[in-house]
């Protein structure tokens, strides 16, 4: 099993969730981070994720983490 934190929980974010989801078996969100505060346990309850929420992505250093998945703005 891979578990992924999602790092940025904006726009992309949701195509990279769903195309997690569809493969249950193989790999799990773990836990997402934004840097707004509610944002990414709004994510969490959109898709009924088990999943840690983080303001801050040091916060996830010390996690089991398999993949990190950075969904943030390229700029």
């Amino acid at each position: 099993m891979i578990r992924v934190a999602i790092v940025g929980t904006g726009g992309i974010s949701h195509a990279h969730i769903k195309a997690y989801l569809q493969f249950p078996d193989r790999c799990k969100i773990t836990a997402l981070v934004d840097i707004i505060p509610g944002k990414a346990q709004r994510v969490k309850e959109q898709y009924n994720l088990d999943a840690d929420v983080y303001l801050d992505h040091h916060e996830i250093l010390d996690r089991d983490i398999d993949l990190v998945d950075v969904c943030t703005p390229p700029f």
